[in-house]
């Protein structure tokens, strides 16, 4: 029976073993398959993303070069950039090399449809005489033309494309201008690379006027002029990219368009593609997508694992596995047999401690071992062939021994019982008893075995125990009571760590353990987790299942339960700490760091996992910026080409990164050689070695910043400039430990800075070129107009009639503003330039409207047209600004209305819109109905050199230059000119200016006299005129009454007189239908009842005329249209001052007005022109002077040094003549002691600083400009030869009168009715210069403080000449005096001792403080006097 049970159980076991065996091996093989096709797809995935970010990694690298382009236009300017400077900027970069794929770099500029013909024009000269713009397709609005792209070799077809014909770079280009962002296009075919057919793109990068992208997109619109760009060949572009072609298939597409899917990239054919993936991406505006698919190949790289050798083999070892078990298995029942039979014998024979004793069923001894001798006393030989119970067992104990030995031999099963037995001495021992039977081969019992073991000790132990456990209940319970409180303590600190998530469990993965830091990280209560869930509720199981793949890759031990996995090392090593990903009960993923050690008892078996969790997601976000911060500066590194360097000092090793050995030209191979200090010693230019190394040095020891720059000397001879810095780290006791610095070639730089420099020089010639151009003909335009102005003026001294003289008045007048616009005409460069500035200073509106009214008299106005002023009465009479020039604005656009209107009217009407703060927002509007101007044509006016259309200029003439000047100006006055027209009905021109309020003059107030309302009779067919004048009545606070005829003018009056009521002034313009002339005056003068007393009669015209001259002797004035609110006050007011008519005398007029106030003083004319000569000898004649003619220069001189000293009293001296100049005969003049003190003062056309400066150095001593002034002539003459002048006139020169001086440089200061005279006396208008002053004498001491530190001589000089100038026409003279003294120093020598000491005595802090208490202590005086 045993051995047919022991069959069924080795079989039973060796199918178990074969079939789990078969089971683990299937197991094995399926997640090996499944596993192997996530690692494939996990390797597909990231070969996909790191080809993307490769790709955008390319397309990111161009915006580099496209910034440099862009820097180049805007240094240059837009206007400026030429194509030589482009292809100069082109040769500093290796496009291929630094941009790869990339055909060239280029500009695009915007080009409005009706600039392309200038445009063509511009282009065909700068370079490119063929070039023509050219379409892809029509387009018939704003081009965007290539005028640039380098290299020209490979790209000269793409020259004057115009890219806004076609859509796909249309669409780029504009979307790049609204965002102020890199666009790209789709993908193209381009014209200089027709082959490749939509496999190419352009990157384009906007640019603004002033360098930063606008805030707005209508500013952006506006500043925008063109792009930088590059067109990209993808194929090279994406060449070389980090994918194995034969193994790895990859595709771009546009998907931008979703119903247009473009592929613009293909690696190549690829036979057996498989895991084909794809990825999209939002690359500068346009939608990309990838397609990446590998080959068998590309998986046999991935060296995985095969699924078929693990079955085989599990099948093999699942075998081998159920052989091993049967083999066990009947070894393991062989070797049983063989201890049984063994411990039998040693049972008997080999037993020491206890007692063996063997005996007959009758009780007779017949084996004794050691053990029984030991304990009885008896020796073998002594106690066998005895009887046991005679021998051993106590009397009182021989019934319990039969009785034993019976149940023994008739149960056959053995008896232990604790007894006594005898021994030799006849003392009991206690014994422990084991009976057992013996049985034969049949089973039969033959015998008895007795077993004893002296238990004497034990019962002594027991009896020891039995006293200890009273003792021991109550130490039980005080360590019961101590472990209680160790356990509350425990809990307490568990609870307290609540940062640290801490959860204990058992063996089978329970928590049992979960403190408040893990309720707080988790969001889950303890009652909700312990003893309900395990730790693997918080993991990712995706993370599980990695580190199970993980565990079997590295030990080969595959770990079916997940539990398992996150204790396997922990179980293995006693520790483990991994970071890992929890889930909160509300799904938010938190990154931990968990340490796992296993909890186990006292006889150290492990009883369960205890784990300690960390939130470390504030380190992850910090880790991640460390690496983005890295990531940043490699890139960046990498971009700007930095050589990057470190300095270990204490083991004096040098780290250069790739650049540095590129810069210094040595082969990279060096790197693992090691570098050393003397290999960068030795590269140093030999003169910058010695400061270099001491800079460095020096940084060392703390002693300034290593930053400089320094010349390295290559093998080739070729010199570099390295700029070079370094930062020194140090330990905590202060001590320098490393170094690192960066190296950055700047040789190009330098390069490019010298060509600008030169290109600069060169800019500066031309414009000195310039300069000299305007300046000759500034002069011979004034030439001429010295004699038109001095002709005028003597013709106005002679006898005139009243006609004759309003005309050279008004001739005189609108000469004098000619002079203006030429001389701002001549400036038109600087407008152009932006470097034209207004003046600011305070003018009377009515005296602008009078001015502009004369020179608007002369203006050939239609027989149907009115030309009407429309001011606004609440204008301050006073204002602040510049004006000629917006007499120069008002001129130009009331004019341009008068010549372009046939009929009807035009109205200049200005409005003040608002007054605040003392300014007045005022409105301008220049009104017609004229031929008005096409929407399409409105900003081409605005254009220079520009009309409405060339008929225009055939019909109306013109050069198309005005309104360009009336927009700048108007735009440097703070307002927009704009434009409102209808074709056929009319324009209109306005724009709003704020000009500050002036005081109005005392002098002027005083004049203002209360006057009483007056009737006043209008009479004007034209409507809107009528309407004018009748407001300006109401404004006046007249009464008024309307006619249109001579007939209703007599119906009026005579109604009026008979209801009391007469009219004061009849307001008759001659063109009323039924007036004639003369006899129409008499006619209804003779019908007024003869009872009363007749009005007044002022005529209205537009221009002066025989009908009105006729007129005139039976009218009491006349007014001349436009007319202004002021003009006609005054005139009706003075017409009821007095009854005469204007036929005065005008011979008495003339010979009243003359007063010789030059009379006696000897005057000097040297002056090659005849005009000019006649001009000022009859002008200086007729104040009483006795004038000398020098017709040239060398016969000025003669007739000074041969008339002697006291033969003339001044010498007027022109600047340029035949034979020698103004300056050299000053010179020469000069070089005679005798006539160092001869007032010699120019006259010259040449009005600038410089001239007047030139003639002050040649020895003159005052300068006039010409066209020449009588009034400030005679005021500058007088100021010489001592006498005093009373005239009104502003001379820009410092009185030499009321100056208090105390030795050579005591406190020197003007007389206070000095200084105002040079404002007119005007108070208000020093106090509007005196912030103006401030703020440039502020710039000044600035500029002088510079050129002091750099020991600039020359400019110092000019600087302080130039704030000398503006100190004494303030008054400063105490304070001009020591700028002269400093100016004195560094014109005159050239010691450098003296020069460093007059530099050592500027101190700028001083001289700002004398000039604030000097203007401080005038501007109080003025104040007391008001």
């Amino acid at each position: 029976m045993n051995k047919i049970s022991s069959k069924n159980i080795y079989n039973r076991w060796v199918i178990l073993t074969l079939l789990f065996g078969i089971l683990v091996t299937c197991t094995v093989a399926y997640r090996t398959q499944d596993a192997n096709e996530k690692r494939i797809a996990e390797a597909v995935d990231q070969s996909s993303n790191q080809v993307m970010e490769e790709v955008v990694s390319r397309i990111q690298l161009y915006q580099y070069g496209l910034r440099g382009a862009r820097g180049v236009l805007l240094t240059a300017g837009e206007n400026e950039i030429t194509r030589d400077i482009f292809s100069l900027y082109s040769e500093t970069r290796d496009v291929d090399v630094e941009f790869p794929g990339a055909r060239g770099f280029g500009f695009i500029r915007r080009v409005p449809q009706v600039d392309a013909a200038a445009f063509i024009l511009s282009a065909s000269q700068d370079g490119w005489p063929d070039f023509v713009i050219k379409t892809l397709f029509p387009n018939f609005n704003e081009h965007y033309v290539i005028q640039y792209i380098e290299p020209i070799e490979r790209n000269y077809l793409a020259i004057g494309l115009d890219i806004a014909s076609e859509k796909n770079r249309r669409e780029a280009a504009t979307s790049s201008l609204y965002t102020g962002e890199v666009r790209l296009t789709g993908p193209i075919t381009l014209v200089q690379a027709s082959g490749k057919a939509q496999q190419s793109v352009l990157i384009l990068m906007p640019i603004y006027r002033g360098g930063k992208v606008p805030e707005t997109l209508d500013e952006r619109l506006e500043a925008g002029f063109g792009w930088s760009y590059a067109p990209l060949l993808m194929e090279e572009v994406l060449s070389h990219l980090n994918i194995d072609v034969e193994k790895v298939h990859y595709e771009l597409f546009d998907v931008t368009d979703l119903d247009d899917k473009i592929r613009f990239y293909d690696s190549g054919e690829l036979q057996n593609r498989q895991y084909e993936t794809s990825q999209s991406r939002r690359i500068y505006g346009r939608n990309w997508e990838s397609h990446l698919s590998v080959s068998p190949a590309y998986i046999a790289d991935l060296h995985l694992p095969n699924p078929f050798s693990f079955l085989i083999i599990g099948v093999f070892i699942s075998v081998l596995g159920a052989v091993l078990v049967a083999a066990v298995i009947v070894n393991i029942s062989r070797h049983r047999e063989v201890i049984a039979h063994q411990s039998r014998i040693a049972a008997v024979v080999e037993s020491s401690a206890d007692g063996i004793i063997s005996k007959s069923l009758e009780g007779v001894i017949v084996s004794w071992n050691k053990g029984a001798e030991s304990i009885f006393g008896y020796t073998q030989e002594e106690a066998i062939g005895q009887l046991s119970f005679e021998l051993l067992v106590p009397s009182d104990l021989l019934d319990e021994d039969k009785t034993i030995l019976s149940s023994v031999i008739d149960n056959k099963r053995s008896i232990i019982i604790e007894t006594r037995r005898k021994t030799k001495s006849g003392s009991d021992v206690p014994v422990a008893l084991t009976v057992s039977p013996i049985f034969d081969s049949n089973r039969l019992v033959v015998g008895v075995s007795n077993s004893v073991r002296d238990i004497s000790e034990r019962k002594k132990a027991e009896a020891k125990i039995r006293d200890l456990n009273s003792s021991l209940e109550s130490q039980v319970k005080e360590r019961t009571l101590e472990l209680h409180e160790i356990n509350l303590l425990l809990n307490d600190v568990l609870d307290a760590s609540s940062e640290i998530a801490i959860i204990a469990t058992d063996m089978d993965g329970k928590i049992n353990l979960f403190n408040s830091g893990a309720q707080r990280m988790l969001g889950y209560s303890a009652e909700e987790v312990v003893g309900q869930m395990t730790p693997l509720s918080f993991h990712v199981k995706a993370e599980v299942v990695e580190e199970r793949d993980t565990i079997f890759e590295t030990t080969g031990t595959y770990v079916s339960d997940l539990m398992e996995v996150l204790i396997f090392k922990a179980f293995r090593d006693n520790y483990d700490s991994k970071e890992w990903t929890y889930i909160d009960k509300y799904g938010m993923a938190k990154p931990v760091s968990l340490v796992i050690t296993p909890m186990k008892n006292s006889d150290d078996e492990v009883i369960g996992f205890l784990g300690m969790a960390v939130d470390i997601t504030a380190q992850k976000a910090s880790q991640h910026a460390l690496v983005s911060t890295r990531d940043q500066l490699l890139m960046a590194t990498e971009v700007a080409q930095l050589g990057v360097w470190t300095w270990d000092l204490e083991n004096n090793l040098l780290d250069w990164n790739e650049i540095m050995f590129d810069i210094y030209q040595y082969p990279r191979t060096l790197k693992n050689e090691g570098v050393t200090y003397a290999h960068w010693y030795s590269r140093v230019h030999p003169e910058d070695r010695d400061a270099s190394a001491l800079a460095l040095q020096n940084a060392i020891k703390g002693i300034g910043e290593y930053d400089l720059v320094m010349r390295l000397l290559l093998p080739d001879g070729n010199i570099r400039y390295v700029q070079t810095g370094a930062s020194i780290e140090r330990n905590t006791s202060g001590k320098a430990i490393a170094v690192a610095g960066i190296n950055r070639d700047i040789t190009a730089e330098r390069n490019l800075e010298a060509w600008l420099r030169k290109a600069k020089d060169e800019a500066d010639a031309a414009s000195a070129a310039k300069s000299s151009f305007l300046a000759n003909m500034s002069h011979e335009i004034r030439t001429p107009m010295n004699a038109i102005l001095g002709m005028l003026e003597l013709v106005k001294r002679t006898a005139l009639t009243h006609q004759q003289d309003d005309y050279v008045s008004k001739a005189h007048i609108s000469a004098k503003s000619l002079l203006g616009l030429i001389n701002d005409i001549l400036d038109f460069s600087k407008v152009d330039a932006g470097k034209l500035t207004l003046e600011s200073v305070p003018f009377e509106i009515e005296n602008l409207l009078y001015e502009l009214s004369t020179v608007l008299s002369g203006s050939s106005l239609e027989n149907n047209v009115e030309l009407i002023f429309d001011i606004d009465k609440d204008i301050p009479p006073y204002l602040v600004g510049d004006k000629l020039r917006l007499l120069q604005v008002l001129i130009n656009l009331v004019s341009n209305a008068v010549k372009f209107t046939l009929e009807g009217s035009v109205i200049l009407e200005i409005k003040q819109t608002a007054l605040e703060s003392g300014v007045s927002r005022l409105t301008v509007s220049i009104t017609d109905t004229g031929i008005g101007i096409s929407a399409d044509q409105i900003e081409s006016i605005f254009e220079v050199f520009s009309q409405a259309e060339s008929s225009t200029t055939r019909r109306f003439g013109g050069s198309g230059l005005g309104l360009v000047i009336c927009r700048r100006f108007v735009a440097l006055m703070g307002g927009v000119l704009n434009v409102e027209s209808t074709l056929g009905v009319g324009s209109r021109f306005h724009f709003t200016i704020d000009l500050p309020v002036a005081e109005v003059p005392v002098e002027k107030m005083l004049n203002v006299q209360a006057r009483k309302p007056i009737r006043l009779l209008i009479v004007d067919n034209n409507l809107a005129s009528q309407a004018i004048l009748t407001r300006i009545a109401i404004n006046l606070g007249w009464f008024y009454e309307k006619a249109e005829t001579l007939k209703e003018i007599v119906t009026l009056v005579n109604k009026a007189a008979e209801n009391g009521g007469l009219f004061d002034v009849v307001l008759l313009d001659i063109k009323t239908s039924d007036f004639v002339g003369r006899d129409s005056i008499e006619h209804m003068v003779a019908s007024f009842h003869s009872s009363i007393r007749p009005p007044k009669i002022i005529l209205l015209a537009s221009t002066p005329n025989e009908k009105l001259e006729a007129s005139l002797e039976l009218a009491t004035s006349y007014l001349l249209k436009p007319t202004t609110l002021s003009q006609l006050s005054e005139t009706v007011y003075e017409s009821l001052s007095h009854s005469e008519t204007l036929l005065d005398d005008s011979n008495e007029k003339f010979n009243d007005r003359i007063e010789e106030h030059l009379a006696g003083i000897k005057l000097l004319l040297v002056e090659d022109n005849a005009f000019n000569r006649q001009v000022a000898t009859e002008l200086l004649a007729a104040e009483g002077a006795i004038v000398t003619v020098a017709e040239g220069g060398l016969e000025g001189v003669t007739a000074v040094l041969d008339s002697g000293e006291g033969a003339f009293d001044l010498v007027l001296m022109d600047m340029q003549m035949p034979d020698i100049d103004g300056l050299e005969a000053t010179r020469q003049i000069r070089k005679n002691g005798q006539f160092t003190s001869l007032p010699i003062v120019a006259m010259t056309a040449n009005v600038s600083e410089e001239d007047r400066q030139a003639c002050l150095n040649a020895g003159m001593n005052d300068h006039l400009g010409k066209p020449l002034d009588i009034d400030l002539m005679i005021a500058c003459i007088l100021q010489y030869v001592g006498k005093k002048t009373q005239l009104d006139v502003t001379f820009d020169r410092v009185a030499e009168t009321a100056i208090r001086t105390e030795d050579n440089h005591s406190y020197e200061r003007e007389d206070i009715q000095s200084i105002l005279g040079r404002f007119g006396g005007s108070v208000d208008l020093f106090r509007s210069v005196v912030d103006g002053f401030v703020a440039e004498s502020q710039d000044l001491l600035e500029n002088i403080d510079k050129n002091v530190m750099d020991r600039d001589q020359v400019k110092a000089r000019e600087t302080l000449h130039t704030l000398k100038g503006a100190s004494l026409t303030m008054g400063l003279l105490h304070f001009s005096n020591q700028l002269s003294d400093f100016e004195q120093i560094l014109k005159t020598t050239e010691d450098k001792e003296a020069l460093e000491t007059c530099f050592s005595s500027i101190n700028v802090a001083e001289l700002h403080i004398q000039l604030h208490d000097e203007l401080a202590t005038i501007i109080a005086e003025i104040n007391d006097l008001t």
